[in-house]
């Protein structure tokens, strides 16, 4: 509690949501009072997921 995030959530638009451990990452200290695209990530990792981008083989 009280540690600066960013998560990866389904409701892009909500004031409030509610997400699991495993959705959220710990910002390191060195970010405090910098600006972080904590939304530009997830759309990252969004696009990969629908993607199915794999390593070679």
């Amino acid at each position: 509690m009280g540690n600066r995030v960013a998560f990866l959530s389904g409701n892009a638009f909500a004031e409030y949501d509610l997400v699991g451990a495993d959705s959220v990452v710990v910002l390191s200290p060195v970010l405090v009072g910098n600006p972080f695209p904590g939304k530009r990530l997830g759309c990252a990792m969004n696009i990969f997921r629908r993607s199915n981008i794999q390593p070679e083989p």
